[in-house]
């Protein structure tokens, strides 16, 4: 085939069938046939590292089920290109552009993926074990029921990255800070896909598993809390009574994963109650008559939460008044050991 009939092939490539009549699949770029028509298979391949060597462009090119392992194809463009099983064994992709791209069931163990821009790509099921992605930008990307066995992670960005059934045995550096992006250029988001609500709850149960065994029990809490966040909002949706209780505990402590939470909670309501009973005129002087200010309520409010009770000031001789100081010093004690817990949980071998 000469150079002119090759160039009309690759850009009507992905639009004719394959010219096998037998052959129902898409003809790949820079062929008439599918590969696994394809006559001399080595010659294509060459023929398609120069290319992409000479001018580094392949974009939008159908490569489905090609096998060019040990390739070398530093920095060229395969944006939006479709590579559906394609097998890269121990190739080099460094600092490729392939965001967008269709790598379903794609064979890449072992790539060098370095600085590889990989956002929004569809990666189901591909197989990335002992690949290298250093700096690779996987935002967006959909790696589900993907094999990340063993996969070098190092400052790869993950944020929005969807990661349902993703194996990630053994793999290396990754962290909470592998999923986060700066917003506004100043506030952090960490997270993953979370369209799918029970989908990212299982993710975030696998992130959090990993973490534990990993040692890392701080980004395991922060997988905790978000896979408890979308356990909540699944109830919701559904309209399961069992929202009410665990929208409750997210608010009081963050699913027993945000100590800050129960102080600040704690804080709130101490103020409420105290509030209630300066609006009630609801204490009185145990020894003698006496009008307390704002802050005398607030006092009261605080040894009866934390049920020091020190006895210098009592609830007055009324059923309602002594119920309201009883219902405080009962969700006081709750809070304490609540905060007891959560500390624990967060700064300790979970």
């Amino acid at each position: 085939m000469d150079n002119a009939q090759t160039k009309d092939i690759s850009l009507v490539g992905g639009e004719i069938q394959c010219k096998d009549k037998a052959c129902k699949d898409t003809a790949i770029s820079f062929s008439e046939f599918c590969w696994k028509h394809t006559p001399d298979k080595p010659q294509y391949t060459e023929r398609l590292k120069n290319h992409l060597s000479e001018s580094g462009s392949g974009k939008g090119f159908i490569l489905r089920k090609v096998v060019m392992r040990y390739a070398d194809m530093i920095k060229v463009n395969l944006k939006n290109a479709d590579l559906t099983q394609a097998d890269f064994k121990d190739a080099n992709f460094s600092y490729s552009d392939i965001s967008g791209a269709n790598l379903i069931g794609c064979y890449l163990e072992g790539c060098d993926l370095t600085g590889v821009n990989l956002e929004s790509s569809d990666l189901t099921r591909a197989n990335l074990r002992r690949a290298r992605l250093w700096h690779a930008d996987l935002s967006k990307a959909n790696i589900g029921e993907a094999d990340m066995t063993e996969a070098d992670l190092w400052k790869c960005q993950m944020h929005l990255i969807r990661l349902w059934h993703t194996e990630l045995a053994g793999v290396k550096s990754l962290t909470k800070q592998n999923f986060s992006k700066k917003i506004y250029g100043f506030i952090t988001s960490e997270k993953i896909d979370e369209k799918g609500v029970l989908s990212a709850e299982e993710s975030y149960r696998t992130l959090k598993q990993y973490f534990m065994q990993s040692g890392r029990y701080r980004e395991a809490s922060w997988a905790s809390f978000k896979e408890k966040t979308m356990e909540k909002l699944w109830l919701r949706k559904n309209m399961n009574l069992a929202y009410i209780p665990m929208a409750l505990m997210g608010t009081l402590s963050g699913y027993g994963e945000k100590p800050n939470r129960v102080i600040f909670s704690s804080g709130a309501i101490i103020f409420i109650y105290s509030l209630i009973y300066y609006n009630l005129n609801a204490i009185a002087d145990a020894r003698a008559s006496k009008v307390f200010s704002f802050w005398d309520y607030v006092y009261y409010s605080i040894v009866t939460f934390t049920t020091l009770g020190y006895g210098d000031m009592v609830p007055k001789a009324n059923t309602g008044y002594r119920l309201l100081a009883g219902s405080e010093a009962f969700i006081g004690a709750f809070m304490i050991g609540l905060f007891v817990f959560t500390l624990s949980r967060k700064y300790s071998a979970r």
